[in-house]
């Protein structure tokens, strides 16, 4: 089932230049006949701010149960829906001052060293807030003031069909959580220069398959097409972290490249030399380290800091 339903209402206060000094937003969601919309209330709620700043903000949030089959929270719960409240009020607040909409988002964006939500200070301790930079390289990139322009001139001459344009800027941030990702890769070669690989991640359809692969050809200096992720199994990767928090793919990729560089240093001896390397080199490298008996199996980490080899 598609995420909860959620019904939402704003107050604010803008002045004539576009600034929200207060905004309250409210949001309740129907949590059917289950309790699940708690994850989605907790999220909602924490990410309500969207990339806004104002001196005075409140977020009130609940959930109630109703007659109908309850949702699961996934893939940023909550917040898909609070986002646009806050957005429709931004709106709102455009329309009441006789200014451009984008104006007054842009007006309104947080800055480093404002603190926002849920105890994060923006731009600090490990935050990297580049949005306003984007936001100016954006409307440059895209010519939107000139686009705009042309939306306006169709709109003045089309009674019926009317067109828009809008930038909307989302921030959603995310943190190692104290070490909370801890993922795992089992990376081998085959004889025939196959790779094999094992990690901790569930693909979810993320693509977190994919993304492992690719760093593992690129690592190794293999074909992608050789390269053939196996089923996620605690056998395998033992220790691993759950799937979630939008950057389990990242933490993968990096026990990739860990257990890839215990790899590389196996095989160097027994690469072509520099400018050599060529159609079936990867082959003859892996034929030639083979049956020199060296092991072509390893094991990679990352646990919320620098990778940590664990060669096998």
């Amino acid at each position: 089932r598609p995420p909860p339903p959620m019904e939402g209402s704003f107050r604010l206060a803008v002045d004539q230049g576009g600034v929200v000094s207060s905004i309250e937003l409210t949001a309740a969601f129907d949590s059917g006949v289950v309790d699940g919309g708690a994850g989605d209330l907790t999220m909602g709620v924490c990410w309500a701010d969207n990339a806004y700043r104002a001196d005075d903000f409140a977020v009130h949030g609940s959930f109630y149960n109703s007659g109908v089959v309850g949702s699961t929270a996934c893939r940023a719960p909550g917040v898909v829906q609070t986002i646009p409240l806050h957005e429709l009020a931004m709106e709102a607040a455009a329309e009441a001052v006789g200014l451009p909409a984008d104006a007054v988002r842009e007006a309104n964006l947080y800055a480093t060293g404002d603190a926002a939500l849920c105890g994060v200070t923006v731009g600090e301790n490990g935050f990297n807030w580049n949005l306003p930079a984007m936001w100016q390289s954006a409307k440059a990139r895209w010519e939107v003031a000139a686009r705009r322009e042309q939306v306006e001139a169709f709109n003045r001459s089309n009674r019926w069909r009317k067109r828009g344009l809008r930038m909307v800027p989302v921030k959603y941030g995310i943190e190692d959580n104290g070490g909370a990702y801890k993922e795992g890769c089992s990376l081998g070669v085959l004889a025939d220069g196959s790779v094999r690989l094992a990690h901790g991640g569930c693909e979810l359809g993320q693509g977190i398959h994919t993304k492992a692969a690719q760093a593992a050809a690129f690592a190794l200096g293999c074909p992608l097409g050789g390269v053939s992720v196996s089923d996620t199994s605690s056998l395998a990767t033992p220790g691993s972290a759950d799937t979630g928090g939008s950057a389990t793919s990242e933490c993968v990729v990096k026990a990739v490249l860990d257990a890839a560089e215990t790899l590389n240093a196996r095989l160097l001896p027994f690469r072509p030399a520099a400018g050599a390397a060529g159609e079936g080199a990867w082959e003859a490298t892996v034929k030639a380290a083979t049956d020199a008996g060296v092991s072509l199996a390893a094991s990679g980490w990352f646990g919320g800091g620098a990778p940590q080899g664990g060669a096998q």
